[in-house]
């Protein structure tokens, strides 16, 4: 291997961190894992747990028009413990209040074939399949299609649940009123000619972005640490 292989280059100059090309890569990187994602330390603990599940089952009954059939999108469902213990704690709920659970169906939604390939052979979320409170549905990645499909489900009410829609990273997005940007380098290797190699090849670097009006949100982030999340995931919530 020559030593050009492991010199660093650019792969993407600085840009605004919301329209990196960072998300791509990670988005192609989970899908690539599937549930091997989680034995990464894939941060889930909090979505992931009874009392969040009970949470959500309060609330979606609370929302829940008793003569309207109702859609839960487990937008991101992962491997989908959150939507396992969710169908638990609404039939929990249900049977205890005299709802109907009928008028309920969860969609686990997902972009990755294999986390959906999991599911069917969960023997927990199996059983929530067969009585048809739980249904599969797979994304597309393009999530403006994928909200209007959402949209068009049958039913009069729906909930979305997007636990790792918004999922975040920690940066400075203003330092003294300058907007910053993201820049990704990598050893050459990893370049064919889009980026190739691990996660852990990239390197990451915060520079200024060239001077221009600021956002009216700009004040909120000035001088703090705050959080990005992509672009498409704000036109996702407006639409």
């Amino acid at each position: 291997m020559s030593l050009l292989d492991h010199l660093q280059k650019t792969y993407e100059a600085p840009t605004c961190y919301s329209q990196s090309q960072l998300w791509t890569i990670i988005s192609n990187h989970y899908q690539k894992l599937g549930p091997e994602s989680w034995d990464q330390q894939v941060p889930y603990t909090v979505t992931n747990t009874v009392s969040t599940a009970r949470y959500h089952a309060e609330a979606i009954l609370r929302h829940a028009d008793p003569k309207s059939s109702y859609a839960i999108i487990d937008y991101g469902a992962g491997i989908g413990q959150h939507g396992y213990l969710l169908a638990k704690q609404l039939s929990t709920l249900c049977e205890k209040h005299d709802n109907s659970l009928q008028q309920f169906t969860i969609y686990l939604a997902e972009i990755s074939e294999d986390c959906i390939t999991h599911w069917a052979q969960s023997e927990n979320i199996q059983h929530f399949m067969q009585t048809g409170l739980i249904k599969p549905l797979k994304l597309s990645g393009d999530w403006i299609q994928d909200i209007t499909r959402i949209s068009q489900l049958p039913h009069q009410q729906h909930c979305l649940i997007a636990s790792y829609l918004l999922d975040s990273m920690p940066f400075e997005a203003y330092c003294y009123t300058q907007k910053q940007g993201l820049s990704i380098t990598c050893a050459r290797k990893h370049l064919t000619p889009s980026f190739s190699g691990p996660l852990s090849a990239l390197h990451l670097h915060n520079k200024p972005l060239p001077k221009e009006p600021l956002h009216p949100l700009a004040k909120h982030y000035q001088h703090l640490p705050r959080y990005t999340i992509p672009s498409m995931a704000i036109t996702f919530c407006q639409t």
